[in-house]
């Protein structure tokens, strides 16, 4: 990729990959641990789990040795610095993509688009297409699927793109848009769709008739992500209307890290209703997932979620220290552009002693504050001057020792 964009001029905010049966493979595992370079792949008939295929062991096994050796894996490269915490994980593992999905929920993922012939034997249905589907529901990716009866391992062209939100000009031939600073729905177990298990026979699709609000698919009005609010409007084109789990994906600022309670509603854009509200809390993998998200047909419904502004949280200084300039630290809060430090001499009175805003996640005076009590407090900035409140606070002490000197001269009563 980088290579190609030294040479042509590539928008860096629309890279998507694209292959079928090897290249798919490569699309779909480019997809699932890139999302910081990929918005969007598309998938025809990939390898999901390369351990359980009865076919290609040998060419594997020469690749990545046999899978009772299971070798480690090392991610490195300029856009592998969130991999590196799966570095010594086993290859074959690795490779097992439900399992990786499932290891891995909550991370920013590429917009994954795939596809299997039910009568493929070469990257067979039975270990590789049929078991996926039920790992990306159980993930709450970004995802549509077409699964399709009698189909061996050819080719099935572009039929299972969302043309409407991924190449809405001329279809597939047209360029790809949809830009990886947007965010998306990850839309789970839809009645409009399959079953989350497919039979062998016949066509199942997923997600293919559910169309979400962009500045190109202008049914309702564009997504709003905020740190503290996100609205999207979805839209059932199948005719009738439908339920699915919803869950926003690749958030540009909204956060709520896990256990955090966000407001919820649902609002029928065709009647301005509210059909639906409540409160969900966001799950250990840092997920707001709406269950069975009623999506109507026309103008659609909006989905309109509400959290609090979050605060940073002090990690420093020490409760007693001897530096006069001693460095206030503190966890980095998601989307936050710059910081207030705010410090108080409890021991004088003086507030603020030292008033500052800082873009990094440290603070260090530059004149020495002197001996006595202090308490600090850092609050966020965000964009569209959004600002958190006033972390708690940390007291501490500087309490230097004094220095002694020894006078050597001239000594009282010398000469």
């Amino acid at each position: 990729v980088d290579e190609v964009s030294t040479l042509f001029n590539v928008n860096q905010q629309m890279i998507h990959s694209q292959g079928h049966s090897m290249g798919a493979s490569g699309s779909l595992s480019l997809g699932m641990r890139y999302g910081n370079v990929f918005s969007g792949i598309y998938a025809s008939e990939p390898m999901t789990d390369y351990a359980a295929s009865p076919n290609f062991q040998t060419d594997f096994s020469v690749l990545w040795g046999s899978q009772a050796s299971n070798l480690p894996i090392v991610n490195r490269g300029p856009y592998a610095t969130a991999l590196t915490q799966y570095n010594g994980t086993g290859v074959y593992d690795w490779m097992d993509h439900p399992k990786q999905l499932a290891r891995r929920r909550g991370e920013t993922m590429a917009f994954l688009m795939v596809r299997h012939g039910k009568a493929d034997n070469i990257i067979d249905w039975a270990t590789q297409g049929q078991p996926f589907i039920a790992a990306l529901n159980a993930a709450n990716v970004g995802y549509t699927a077409e699964v399709r009866g009698a189909w061996d391992h050819n080719w099935m062209g572009f039929s299972f793109a969302q043309d409407a939100m991924f190449s809405p000009s001329i279809g597939e031939l047209g360029d790809w848009v949809y830009p990886k600073n947007m965010s998306f729905p990850g839309i789970s177990l839809a009645t409009g769709s399959g079953p989350n298990v497919p039979g062998n026979t016949g066509t199942d699709t997923y997600n293919m008739n559910i169309q979400w609000a962009t500045p190109w698919n202008t049914f309702d009005a564009v997504i709003i992500d905020t740190v503290s609010r996100y609205e999207i409007s979805l839209r059932s084109v199948s005719g009738s209307a439908q339920q699915a789990d919803v869950t926003p994906q690749r958030l540009q600022a909204f956060t709520a890290p896990a256990g955090t309670v966000v407001n919820w509603q649902n609002i029928d854009n065709n009647t301005g209703s509210v059909v639906q509200s409540g409160t969900v809390t966001s799950d250990v993998d840092g997920l707001v997932v709406i269950p069975r998200m009623q999506i109507g047909t026309g103008s659609g419904n909006r989905l309109i979620l509400t959290g609090s502004v979050p605060k940073p949280t002090l990690t420093g200084p020490a409760a007693t220290t001897s530096s006069q300039t001693p460095t206030t630290t503190w966890d980095a809060v998601a989307a936050a552009l710059s910081y207030d430090v705010w410090i108080q001499n409890l021991s004088t009175g003086v507030n603020p002693v030292v008033q500052a805003n800082v873009a990094t996640t440290n603070f260090t005076p530059a004149t020495a504050l002197g001996i006595g009590k202090f308490r600090v407090w850092v609050r966020a900035r965000f964009a569209n001057n959004v600002i958190s409140g006033w972390s708690t606070s940390r007291d501490f002490t500087i309490n230097t020792a004094p220095v002694i000197t020894t006078q050597t001269s001239p000594i009282p009563g010398g000469t």
